[in-house]
């Protein structure tokens, strides 16, 4: 059955089953919103599963996880009271009924006044810094409360953890605005500032005002797309429900015209966190902001902080987004928990940086390309715009007599697939490079055709555990061709699906027309497969040279979300490799791992790493301020001596290749200059690089 009779069909059904629900009046728009979705998914989904009771429970559980990730707000007696709807939401789904969704939103609005007045009235009065007792900060090893004294118990604790830690980022940031000379000390005779601590005290009541207030103030809309969105994140955590103004925010992301910091945030356990950062963007320009960054508060220009703690995320972006050439203060914890402030100009991503470039690199005597691929761009509506293929292909053949390349999709979250196809085919003669399987089990190719091969000398391609989608794709194939080796993280990020949108207010007729607008559903219709018949989704592309992984203390990647699309095979195509074998593979990985042991960067970046996840396995937290202080600064030891040998240049000679000029005015070009001599300041201090182009010359 085609895509075109599917959707027609799908429609109808859609119409005829809405009409049945009442015959004369227009139902409720959540009533039209689940049955048009769930009509709609079951139809075109990739994977759709059952509804049963373990999809039941499943959505039961992430519901309630969502509305009270920290169980502050309800008690065991109301996880008991609705225990009677987890095994028959799936009937309720096929009814249209919202019994489970009503009675969970009464008893949390009950519990919501609670909360609050016994939140407020613990932080009217200085806390006791010197009790013994500690609080549980993994909200998966905690239950709900078993009382409502229990329950005052916690929120009291929790209370007084969030201003102990406001204090030591209020000393840690005065200490930063600071000389040596003037520090202010974290303790005075073993107890906080009077004023310091007084104010984080304020900090916290004001944060917890506001996060209440915007509890109160949801409305029905936002409380029943989570609702919605619990359903179809049990089908795949892509599957999502957008309401008309989330929607509107997607489409300004997607179309490039970026006015903010170009980066892209997650919301998570109450933070406000960096995900991705956009290639070329000012986040990712000023080289300060992170991956992993958990904000704090955010502040514009010279004007006063606001608190982003507990803030929902949509509102949190309202906020950091903001016109061209102005400047945002965000108050960041990094991941070693030091607190810093970072000011960032914002603007437009500069497209430029988002080009592929490329460099020769002279190391030990030998000349080496470089290819940095930051996504895979390509404009559908104007085909004489600059694409990811044509400029990789200019590289390369621009290149001179090389001794190897490397071609570095780190950070690469993906973009348009037919350059992930093109760029492989560069690389080998011709042949299946990616499978497309789509819910009818119908299963496409997507081939090389160009016979020219523009490089054919060793290759090592980098990548990293932000490496995902089209990246996957094409480090794959070279993988699967025994093309070239794969050296950085254990895996790649490992999103294997592709997603579309529907438009619902399409899906309904002009009967309904008094609810509109519906908003949109992105759903999951097809699902990636290798050449050699393995899907890339959950599992991703696993290095052939595993390197020390910056990332590795971050939970980040496809296995990490709720209901991910599981890893399986289908049918290998037909393929003729290259030279690459497993005993070669073997030897390369063990002289790599040995220059790696006694390479002091690469070994500071494990130490840190290591560190940092001993540092998370730690989820019950002293309230004892005196503790928490030294607790704080042991963790910060070690930071400055890494960030010290990262710094030194690994490389004596970089040029700069193939890079296009920027219009030729003065300031324009005054940019261009200053942006490509950080590019290469970055590059020569790359210790990845490096290891990389020492991959390369073992292979020769």
């Amino acid at each position: 059955m085609s895509w075109k009779t599917k959707l027609i069909l799908t429609i109808l059904a859609i119409i005829i089953t809405l009409h049945l629900i009442n015959l004369y009046a227009i139902p409720q728009k959540q009533e039209v919103l689940l049955k048009v979705i769930v009509t709609a998914l079951d139809s075109w989904h990739y994977d759709p599963p059952e509804l049963d009771n373990d999809f039941s429970r499943k959505v039961f559980d992430l519901y309630l996880k969502r509305m009270d990730y920290a169980k502050r707000f309800f008690i065991q007696e109301d996880i008991n009271a609705l225990n009677k709807y987890a095994t028959i939401i799936d009937n309720q789904i096929r009814t249209n009924k919202f019994d489970f969704y009503n009675e969970a939103n009464q008893l949390f609005d009950k519990r919501l006044k609670e909360t609050e007045d016994i939140m407020m009235a613990a932080l009217d009065a200085p806390f006791d810094y010197g009790r013994t007792d500690s609080l549980e900060n993994d909200y998966d090893l905690i239950t709900f409360p078993a009382s409502l004294e229990e329950k005052t118990k916690i929120l009291q604790q929790w209370a007084q953890y969030q201003v102990e830690t406001r204090y030591i980022d209020l000393v840690s940031i005065a200490n930063a605005d600071s000389t040596n000379q003037d520090s202010i000390a974290y303790l005075q005779d073993g107890a906080p500032v009077d004023s310091l601590e007084v104010k984080a005290r304020e900090s916290i009541q004001k944060r917890m005002r506001n996060y209440f207030r915007r509890l109160r103030e949801q409305s029905e809309e936002q409380r029943i797309a989570l609702f919605i969105n619990s359903i179809l994140n049990v089908y795949d955590p892509h599957t999502t429900y957008m309401p008309p103004l989330e929607k509107e925010d997607f489409d300004i992301d997607m179309t490039g015209q970026y006015e903010g910091i170009g980066a892209s945030l997650m919301e998570e356990d109450g933070y406000i966190s960096v995900s991705n950062l956009i290639p070329g963007s000012p986040a990712a320009r000023g080289g300060e902001l992170e991956v992993g960054d958990k904000f704090l508060k955010v502040a514009q220009g010279d004007g006063e902080a606001v608190d982003l703690i507990d803030m929902p995320l949509r509102q949190a972006v309202k906020l950091i987004r903001g016109k061209r050439d102005t400047v945002v203060r965000l108050t960041v914890r990094k991941a070693d928990k030091s607190v810093k402030e970072i000011s960032i100009t914002r603007g437009k991503v500069v497209m430029e940086e988002t080009y592929a470039r490329s460099a020769v690199i002279r190391h030990d005597g030998k000349t080496y390309g470089y290819v940095q691929l930051p996504k895979f761009y390509r404009d559908f509506t104007n085909p004489n715009n600059r694409n990811a293929t044509d400029d990789v292909r200019a590289a390369l053949e621009k290149l001179p007599k090389v001794d190897g390349l490397v071609l570095d999709l780190r950070n690469n979250s993906g973009g348009a697939l037919p350059d992930a196809v093109d760029i492989a085919g560069l690389f080998i003669s011709s042949g299946p490079i990616v499978q497309v399987r789509s819910s009818s089990d119908k299963r496409e190719i997507d081939y090389d055709t160009d016979p020219a091969v523009y490089y054919d000398g060793p290759l090592v391609v980098l990548v990293n555990k932000l490496s995902a989608s089209a990246s996957e794709i094409l480090a794959a194939a070279l993988q699967d061709y025994d093309r070239a080796v794969i050296a950085g993280s254990e895996q790649t990020f490992g999103k294997g699906t592709v997603q579309t949108f529907v438009d619902l207010d399409r899906m309904v007729n002009a009967r309904l027309d008094p609810i509109k607008p519906l908003g949109s559903l992105k759903f999951t219709y097809q699902k990636y497969y290798r050449a050699n018949g393995n899907s890339t989704q959950f599992k991703g592309v696993e290095s052939d040279i595993l390197l020390p992984d910056s990332y590795g203390h971050i939970d980040i990647g496809e296995k990490k979300l709720d209901n991910p699309l599981p890893w399986d095979t289908i049918e290998p195509a037909e393929f003729t490799t290259y030279s690459i074998t497993d005993k070669l593979l073997k030897r390369l990985a063990k002289k790599s791992s040995k220059r790696v042991q006694k390479n002091a960067s690469m070994q500071s970046i494990k130490e840190r790493v290591k560190r940092l996840k001993e540092l998370q396995k730690v989820t019950r937290q002293p309230l004892n301020l005196p503790i928490l202080i030294k607790d704080y600064t042991a963790d910060r030891q070690d930071v400055d001596h890494v960030r010290d040998l990262l710094k030194k240049d690994v490389f004596s000679d970089v040029t700069l290749i193939d890079y296009a000029p920027l219009p030729a005015d003065s300031t324009a070009i005054a940019r261009h200059q200053e942006r490509t001599d950080t590019w290469l300041k970055n590059l020569k201090k790359d210790i990845f690089v490096q290891e990389a182009t020492n991959i390369l010359q073992d292979m020769n």
